[in-house]
């Protein structure tokens, strides 16, 4: 396996940790030839992949920088205003002359048509360069769009490979207890989102006040989760999370402390009917779900 300093391991670091943990590698590390990568240096493809993404970039953002005004009347040009002069000097004509001519009133009208004409020709041609240079950057984007990376083949291969490590990975420290005792807050609640959604259950972030997580099991009653992770549980937190789950219209509740709870936030919880989970009850439950793996895939064989 890769060392954890290797640059290609960011594939790794990308993947969302609430993702659902593929079945196919719970107790089989992946191998570099079973992704036929065995004839590659993993470091060595992803910089060079991400030298070739980033040069594309680049180069759109050139393309970018010179793209022209799109709006060629934002320019006026000098035979527009000769063209409006003629027009003024025809209106006032025809008010302040006393005896006015067709001769004189002609001679404005045709010099005001004459440079609107020049003006509106000016304009066009403008237009059609503007279009012709639109076209011809647009086709050059195109083109680098089109680029296709000389080892794509082999880098799909290393995304897989890297997904297939995470899910790997996820496994094995999720059935070892001293692994959750040094997740951040953030991190703890991924691990157990990505649990329940491996398990079958829809869940994410509650993104509410007073609430980790909300998870929905296989009778579409939804269940509110807090987590508590740095100390123990307190009375007050369990009794702010019946207070959210009530805003919320939530039935269920949870609270999973790994340094386990006071006498007071325990006696809250089994007066409000809320689950209680220890970190001996997340191991417990990661276990269940390997069993659930291990029968599904025996099923299915």
């Amino acid at each position: 396996m890769a060392n954890n300093k290797e640059g290609w391991r960011k594939l790794v670091n990308q993947i969302p940790k609430t993702k659902s943990l593929s079945h196919k590698w719970l107790n089989n590390q992946p191998t570099i030839e079973g992704f036929h990568l065995e004839d590659y240096n993993l470091n060595s493809l992803y910089k060079s992949k991400m030298r070739f993404e980033d040069d594309k970039e680049f180069r759109s953002e050139e393309l970018r920088k010179n793209l022209p005004a799109k709006n060629p009347r934002a320019s006026f040009s000098w035979e527009g205003y000769i063209a409006i002069l003629f027009m003024m000097g025809m209106v006032a004509y025809q008010v302040f002359s006393n005896n006015p001519t067709y001769v004189v009133f002609g001679f404005l009208a045709i010099g005001s048509m004459v440079f609107f004409f020049l003006y509106y020709y000016r304009l066009r041609k403008k237009q059609i360069n503007l279009k012709k240079q639109l076209e011809k950057i647009s086709e050059r984007q195109r083109r680098i769009d089109r680029e296709e990376y000389e080892y794509e083949e082999a880098y799909s291969s290393l995304v897989r490979y890297a997904r297939a490590i995470y899910d790997y990975e996820a496994w094995e420290r999720r059935r070892n207890p001293s692994s959750w005792k040094k997740f951040s807050d953030k991190m703890f609640q991924s691990e157990l989102i990505s649990m329940f959604k491996t398990f079958g259950y829809d869940s994410d972030f509650a993104e509410k006040r007073d609430m980790s997580m909300v998870y929905e099991g296989y009778d579409d009653e939804r269940c509110a989760v807090l987590c508590v992770t740095g100390k123990e549980a307190e009375a007050e937190e369990v009794i702010r999370l019946v207070k959210a789950m009530e805003r919320n219209r939530i039935k269920e509740g949870m609270v999973v402390a790994l340094k386990g709870y006071t006498k007071e936030a325990a006696a809250t919880c089994q007066d409000k009917d809320i689950e209680m989970w220890s970190l001996d009850d997340v191991i417990k439950f990661e276990k269940e779900i390997e069993l659930q793996v291990k029968k599904e895939v025996e099923e299915s064989r």
